[in-house]
């Protein structure tokens, strides 16, 4: 007589959490993983070599402690991200630190897709430094710009109308030098481009309180 092994609803439960349990571990783990790969039966990140465990982690909800991801984690599919990387470690094997840091800051190249459709171009220092600035240009250099105009454009009307004084004119002439000297030189460091338009943003505020 062949038998029957009876399950409590309450047994049926906790297996089915602890299924759900392991499930969620796995998404949470995959979604966290920057190459997650299939290796002898056993899931692991190629990236960090951490490898997934369907063991509970009863120190995940108090411990405060993050994954630390590498300094430049790329985004999109995982046959993506392998290939990307490949792409990227070629490329920028014999460019110079700043170039590499330069690259590291930009938001478009942190996607693998990004990569992959300029792979035959990014072996090119010509052609990551031009991209670089592309970047630049469009993320600070349009907005300091605009300012720029703004204060030049609000100076002379306060000049015919002979409401400035001196104080408020050596500011804002300061202000656009600086920005004007920046724009028209090759830096790219995106620091100098916070730290100058912090100082025509200010100029535009005391130019709107004068007129």
């Amino acid at each position: 007589m062949r038998k029957f092994e009876y399950i409590t609803s309450y047994e049926y439960s906790d297996e089915l959490m602890e299924a759900r349990m392991t499930l969620n571990n796995f998404n949470e783990w995959y979604e966290e993983a920057d190459i997650p790969k299939k290796i002898d039966g056993v899931w692991i990140d190629l990236e960090t070599g951490i490898p997934f465990s369907d063991r509970p982690q009863p120190t995940r909800r108090t411990s405060t402690a993050k994954k630390v991801k590498p300094s430049f984690a790329l985004k999109g599919s995982v046959a993506q991200k392998e290939w990307a990387y490949k792409i990227k470690d070629t490329a920028l094997r014999n460019v110079g630190r700043e170039i590499i840091e330069k690259v590291h800051q930009d938001k478009r190249m942190k996607h693998a897709k990004w990569w992959i459709e300029n792979r035959n171009l990014v072996g090119k220092t010509q052609f990551l430094r031009a991209q670089i600035e592309l970047t630049i240009r469009e993320e600070f250099q349009a907005p300091l710009i605009t300012y720029v105009n703004h204060i030049k454009h609000n100076v002379s009307i306060l000049e015919q109308r002979k409401r400035m004084s001196d104080d408020v004119r050596s500011q804002m002439q300061d202000a656009v030098q600086q920005a004007e000297k920046l724009l028209s030189s090759d830096d790219l460091d995106k620091d100098a481009y916070f730290a100058v338009t912090e100082i025509v943003i200010a100029a535009c505020k005391v130019i709107d309180q004068t007129r």
